[in-house]
């Protein structure tokens, strides 16, 4: 699954983290589009996502049940607001 580093804290109105860097990815030969189901990370934790595309910028609907501690893969909880 294609990684995507994102800000967990910075979720827009529907709770979607913004990727501001996803971008950058055509840079590596890689074809996002809308629905595909990624890695976003930040610092020591990651989750499974999709992609969504709004207002010209990528965002991620966080699968919260996917995420896990990224140096020891244990689950970790989290209560999105």
């Amino acid at each position: 699954m294609i990684k995507i580093w994102g800000d967990f804290n910075q979720r827009d109105e529907l709770g979607r983290v913004v990727l501001p860097s996803a971008d950058d990815m055509k840079s590596e030969q890689v074809n996002l589009e809308p629905g595909l189901r990624v890695i976003i990370w930040m610092e020591d934790i990651e989750a499974e996502g999709v992609l969504e595309k709004d207002k010209g910028v990528w965002r991620a609907r966080i699968v919260w049940e996917t995420l896990k501690d990224r140096e020891t893969g244990r689950p970790l909880e989290f209560q999105p607001p």
